[in-house]
């Protein structure tokens, strides 16, 4: 098996990032996606909405109930550990100046859009 780098250790192998030019990835504020994911728990628990995958079929206690099994806990507990986690790797490790976290409400992403489309074109 490969030897992967410390940032995304389950996605970017070794071999692969030695030639990355970009890693990029999505960091909305937790403002911005919360009330997403609360909408459309509501509208599964409701009957409005398709279940997350099949036989995933949420109650009300697994989504209200303090756990893992609640993805309105989740999402609040693990936000900020992450993004702090993500950022210390980011950072100190070799994707330093390879990293572009694309957050806000979609400045960012037009930016960089923007910078990709005047790359190519000068290529």
């Amino acid at each position: 098996m490969p030897r992967t780098s410390s940032v995304s250790a389950h996605l970017v192998p070794d071999t692969t990032s030695r030639s990355l030019t970009d890693h990029s990835g999505l960091d909305p504020p937790f403002i911005q996606y919360f009330p997403r994911i609360c909408y459309r728990t509501f509208a599964r628990l409701m009957g409005y909405g398709e279940p997350c995958s099949p036989g995933c079929d949420e109650s009300w206690k697994s989504v209200f109930a303090p756990g893992e099994e609640s993805i309105l806990w989740w999402s609040w507990t693990h936000h900020t550990p992450h993004r702090q986690r993500q950022q210390a790797e980011i950072t100190s490790g070799e994707f330093r100046a390879k990293t572009r976290r694309l957050g806000g409400w979609g400045g960012e992403l037009e930016g960089w859009v923007k910078d990709v489309q005047e790359m190519v074109r000068t290529v």
